[in-house]
């Protein structure tokens, strides 16, 4: 849809670069677990986010309100500076929250 691809990239552009990582391109968050999750936007209808050793590629995906992308095994929900990251259960639905994230300040 043309319009959720435009507000995609008008959020995007909202955050920021004040909180990419030394990265180009990426965004560094810090959860409540310990956890570094990196992100990156190649396209406004795909994030890559790398977890725990692993990259996953996800696709934007319809939400109420912010910024949800998902995958194979996880639903990444972005609303202002906070991200929570969700298993996708076996039947497809959304899961457990694994993780509840803050964007980094760079540091």
């Amino acid at each position: 849809m043309p319009g959720t691809a435009l507000l995609t990239i008008l959020l995007l552009a909202a955050t920021g670069c004040s909180h990419l990582s030394g990265r180009k391109g990426e965004i560094t968050y810090i959860c409540a677990s310990g956890e570094r999750p990196v992100t990156s936007y190649p396209s406004p209808e795909t994030a890559f986010l790398e977890y725990r050793g692993g990259k996953h590629r996800l696709q934007h995906v319809r939400s109420a309100s912010g910024a949800r992308y998902a995958g194979e095994n996880h639903v990444w929900w972005i609303k202002g500076s906070e991200a929570s990251l969700f298993a996708i259960e076996s039947d497809g639905s959304m899961g457990e929250r694994l993780e509840v994230c803050k964007r980094s300040n760079g540091q």
